[in-house]
């Protein structure tokens, strides 16, 4: 297609040409409103139907989310000429791209088990959505600084699914990614199986014990497998992948073997190596000084990668990092929903105060009696799902019943997940929950003022004022009316923290403030649903997964679950 000759699109203004690539033309963008800046790939359609098609295949490949992918965040159809334009929008990473690191030297098996572990997380992932890469490689694979983390996120999925595409392809091209970054070159000439079982034959394919030394069984048994040149002999998919790159149990090789031949040791790289515990990142210490200039130089940016690849001391990931990805695809996207404010996606958009507390109150983990309700409760929970995805409502309303330990009223979270001013606010997941304890009480109408009757002769002075009622406040705690109260004074865009703001009480006291507008039970009550739903999608997920809607929920027990103390039935 010839180039995009506006300045604009949708929303996103057009900063900059970035070039052709897996079939887009890219540009970087920025929103207009938000501020943030964004990848904007195009596609050209001749007519409007195919532009159709082409926006209902991007928002499913929307669904596609992940902090190991990057990951569609809006699309956007533009009319240009006689064609039609579709722009699939997408975070512009600050970061390398993993050939920039292995152009310098290859990376020791300690280094790449820390990397390979994101990157196949990331494509498993995508292969529960049904989703086909179909070149997963060192140039799709980006380093991207975030928080003083290094995260390793695959890059250009496209419109491939299960159906169209072969999944094997992706974890065959694994297995080539994985091997050239320890070993330094490819595992043999050409490209695909066929080359492969060319050079197998041949004598001139050489496993990877041969050429790197020092390397986990489990992490050169997993190459061997995703390697086979025969698919059948292969995994399934990267999540079979993932799971035998992390297990320790010896499995029989896949790929005929050639003669042992000496090992070869590659040039060693001069800096500690990464730990093998997932859960540990590496720390940078000028890192926070150096971002400023990540992306001006590529060798700045290659060099701070590799400072956070090779660094030497030791941070545990921030669980809000960790959190943040179900937190959003449950209470953030459900508000995006309803409110129709697609800027609430951006994390520097959310209420920063309660994701705080729900984070703190996940990461301290459910007391017993939390998992024995979700046991107790499993089939009234997912009868309650059920019916709050039949009148489409958030499912984290099931975890109500599991705080106040009584059965979910229905009739309690109508009134404000109706109220259409509550709804546009960008916090009407928050506020509904809070309301089922504090109340909805909408504002009483407005009675027609009576006439006034003139005065007598003689009553009054002209000296003489009589002084205005005062306003009547309401005081019942109750929702609508706080929050009518509150937003008076507040910018649109000040809405969401409306739940936020509100928390003052440090621990539930009744019936105080705290100089809140809501009591401080409806305070606690809120960050304390939706930690116990987040906590809930871990244990359904593990102990359910196989039974809908549990089955979408099992991405996380790679991620999120991780970090948490959750017993299995």
């Amino acid at each position: 297609m010839d180039r995009w000759d506006a300045d604009r699109i949708g929303n996103y203004t057009i900063e900059g040409y970035i070039g052709l690539s897996d079939g887009f033309e890219e540009y970087r963008g920025r929103h207009a409103q938000a501020g943030t800046p964004h990848v904007l790939r195009l596609l050209v359609a001749p007519e409007l139907d195919a532009a159709k098609v082409i926006v209902r295949d991007a928002n499913a490949l929307r669904r596609l989310q992940h902090p190991n992918v990057m990951a569609v965040s809006d699309v956007v159809r533009a009319e240009w000429g006689d064609k039609q334009v579709v722009a699939l929008v997408t975070d512009l990473l600050d970061g390398p791209a993993l050939t920039e690191l292995l152009a310098a030297r290859p990376l020791r098996p300690s280094q790449l088990d820390e990397l390979a572990r994101g990157i196949l997380r990331g494509a498993a992932a995508a292969h529960r959505r049904g989703r086909v890469h179909g070149r997963i490689d060192a140039e799709h694979v980006v380093l991207e600084i975030v928080d003083d983390e290094l995260t390793p996120r695959v890059t250009g999925y496209g419109f491939a699914t299960a159906a169209s595409g072969d999944v094997r392809q992706d974890v065959f091209d694994l297995g080539v990614l994985f091997y050239t970054a320890v070993a330094g070159h490819p595992p043999f000439a050409g490209a695909g199986r066929e080359a492969m079982s060319a050079a197998v034959q041949a004598g001139e394919y050489r496993p990877i014990d041969d050429v790197v030394g020092n390397m986990a069984d489990r992490m050169s048994r997993t190459i061997e497998q995703a390697l086979s040149p025969d698919p059948e002999l292969t995994f399934s998919d990267a999540y079979a992948m993932l799971q035998s790159w992390e297990s320790e149990t010896p499995q029989p090789a896949m790929v005929p073997q050639t003669p042992k031949a000496k090992k070869v040791e590659p040039e060693p790289v001069s800096l500690p190596s990464m730990p093998p515990d997932p859960k540990k990142k590496r720390s940078l210490f000028p890192l926070k000084l150096l971002l400023p200039f990540a992306g001006v130089l590529t060798l700045m940016a290659v060099g701070v990668a590799y400072m956070l690849l090779f660094g030497e001391e030791e941070a545990v990931i921030p669980f809000t990092d960790i959190v943040d990805r179900p937190y959003q695809d449950f209470i953030i996207e459900e508000n995006v929903r309803v409110s129709g404010r697609d800027g609430l996606r951006q994390r520097e958009a959310w209420d920063k105060k309660l994701f705080q507390a729900v984070a703190e109150q996940a990461e301290a983990g459910a007391p017993t009696e939390l998992y024995a309700a979700l046991e107790r409760r499993r089939s009234d929970y997912m009868a309650d799902v059920t019916r709050l995805q039949r009148e489409r409502m958030p499912i984290a309303f099931a975890a109500i019943p599991l705080v106040t330990g009584q059965r979910l009223e229905m009739d309690r979270l109508r009134p404000a997940w109706t109220d259409k001013e509550l709804l546009a606010s960008g916090a009407a997941v928050q506020i509904t929950v809070a309301a089922y304890v504090a109340g909805y009480e909408p504002p009483e109408p407005e009675e027609p003022e009576e006439p006034e009757e003139p005065e007598e002769p003689g009553e009054g002075t002209d000296d003489e004022e009589a002084e205005p009622a005062p306003e009547p406040v309401d005081d019942s705690g109750a929702v609508r009316p706080a929050f009518e109260r509150w937003s008076r004074y507040r910018d649109p865009s000040r809405h969401p923290d409306f739940i936020g703001e509100n928390l003052t009480c440090p621990q539930s006291a009744g019936r105080e403030r705290c100089g809140g507008l809501l009591y401080s039970d409806a305070q606690a009550f809120v960050p304390e649903v939706l930690a116990a739903h987040l906590l809930a999608v871990c244990y359904f997920a593990a102990n359910d997964g196989s039974r809908p809607p549990f089955d979408t929920w099992r991405p996380y027990l790679d991620g999120y679950c991780e970090e948490l103390d959750y017993p299995g039935r």
